[in-house]
């Protein structure tokens, strides 16, 4: 579920800026030496960013070092900060997916443990849709031309102007599909702990007509049975919605 997308976001909004950086130094045609240095530091996390498992903490130690001085250190400085932040609202999400308790939700030991009140589940769902909705609200603040721009406050001169046109003709049309996939997929993801929230519930509400046989749960009446059936069908259909976008 989470390699996907965090692909996706990650080439959407890190490597789309790192790039678009590297090229408008490389167009203005000044200080060719201090921009292929630029380029290269830019190449470092380009290349964490395409394999398939993510270091974060090599992004980090890129993000967090400057290799050049002056104008061309403030690009940098400013362009890192902002992919620094990027990838943090990133890892943040991708450790949410990867968690024992998310990937434990309804399974057979966590219902054992914690029915039919399902206290700590219930509990875990909330909280992680609240730090879901805060992710996808900084992730979707990230894209916006006017916050990107906060960065670059420090950036004097004529790449300010650069930067500033180049952001105007090129971040809103290419981030715009990044967007969607963000609101897209922290959405559904949200409308699966729903679900499971509300299959929790049933299962509290209902806690004296059902039992565990084997590791398969039976129920009293074929109505009850069918009902939750629904609710598991509809939880793989959202797991397989997740998987595609």
């Amino acid at each position: 579920m989470k390699k996907r997308i965090i692909k996706r976001i990650c080439i959407g909004i890190g490597i789309v800026l790192v790039l678009l950086v590297a090229l408008y130094i490389l167009f203005v045609n000044f200080l060719q030496e201090k921009a292929m240095v630029l380029e290269q530091e830019f190449a470092h996390i380009e290349d964490l960013v395409q394999r398939d498992t993510i270091d974060y903490n090599r992004i980090y130690y890129y993000t967090d070092r400057t290799v050049l001085d002056g104008t061309f250190g403030a690009v940098e400085r400013a362009t890192k900060n902002y992919i620094r932040d990027v990838y943090k609202e990133l890892e943040g999400l991708e450790t949410i997916l990867s968690s024992l308790e998310f990937q434990g939700l309804l399974s057979a030991e966590a219902i054992l443990e914690d029915g039919p009140l399902f206290t700590n589940s219930q509990a875990y769902v909330e909280q992680t849709r609240e730090e879901l909705q805060q992710t996808k609200d900084k992730l979707l603040s990230l894209l916006e031309q006017d916050k990107i721009m906060e960065y670059f406050d420090d950036v004097q001169g004529f790449l300010s102007g650069i930067i500033q046109e180049e952001l105007e003709k090129s971040i809103t049309d290419d981030f715009q599909n990044t967007k969607e996939d963000v609101e897209v997929f922290i959405n559904t993801l949200d409308d699966y702990l729903v679900l499971v929230s509300n299959t929790m519930t049933f299962l509290t509400n209902h806690q004296d007509s059902w039992e565990f046989d084997g590791e398969y749960i039976t129920f009293a009446t074929d109505e009850l049975y069918n009902t939750y059936e629904a609710f598991i069908t509809r939880m793989n259909d959202l797991s397989y919605q997740l998987n595609s976008i």
